[in-house]
């Protein structure tokens, strides 16, 4: 990944191409990175789930989710046993016990109905509406005003692909639990809006 495939759009940072073909071949590119890091992704994640399951499940509460979310939970289903760093995926499961839980509406301090968990320990959320869905960090799935839309990311390829560029320049050092810390001063300002860097 370069530097100039990622562009800021009125819908946040975006990474060119963005969909859900980029998307697989983002998850591969980025899986192999993580196998060179010594990460053992078939014993530490799940085998992935079928498009039948995963939108199925989420139809019964009544969300169609984008094809985005099929091709990650395609991929694989969540860690093993607990994440891992650079790999966090939320299971489907976990994902959906997470979206049941949480009071939606459309007040102060409610979950939308619209978005639904997907990484970082449900931390990371994807919009269900729109051809190309829309990422936020958990604070801005809570309805209320004044969410500044460049704090977003435009495709989950947007936050894959951060994830390979760090990772490509080292912008990542392990700290004293083994987890990645990732340092706002080494991301280029462009991706520091965002503020999902570093997952």
């Amino acid at each position: 990944m370069e530097l100039n495939d990622f562009i800021v759009t009125d819908h946040g940072l975006a990474v060119i191409d963005a969909g859900p073909d980029l998307l697989t071949e983002l998850l591969e590119q980025y899986a192999a990175l993580l196998r060179d890091s010594g990460y053992d992704l078939d014993s530490r994640l799940r085998p992935g789930r079928s498009r039948d399951e995963v939108v199925s499940l989420w139809a019964e509460l009544g969300v169609t989710v984008p094809e985005e979310a099929v091709r990650l939970w395609a991929w694989h289903d969540g860690p093993v046993g607990g994440g891992f760093p650079g790999a966090d995926q939320d299971s489907l499961d976990s994902a959906i016990t997470r979206y049941q839980s949480e009071v939606k509406g459309l007040t102060d301090f409610a979950w939308h109905p619209d978005w639904i968990p997907v990484w970082g320990g449900h931390n990371i959320a994807m919009n269900v509406h729109g051809e190309i869905p829309v990422i936020r960090g958990e604070d801005g799935v809570y309805e209320w005003d004044g969410w500044d839309q460049r704090v977003q990311a435009t495709s989950f390829c947007t936050v894959i692909a951060m994830g390979i560029y760090g990772r490509e320049r080292g912008f990542y050092a392990r700290n004293a639990n083994g987890l990645p810390d990732a340092s706002l001063a080494n991301w280029p300002e462009r991706m520091r809006i965002t503020r999902l860097y570093g997952w």
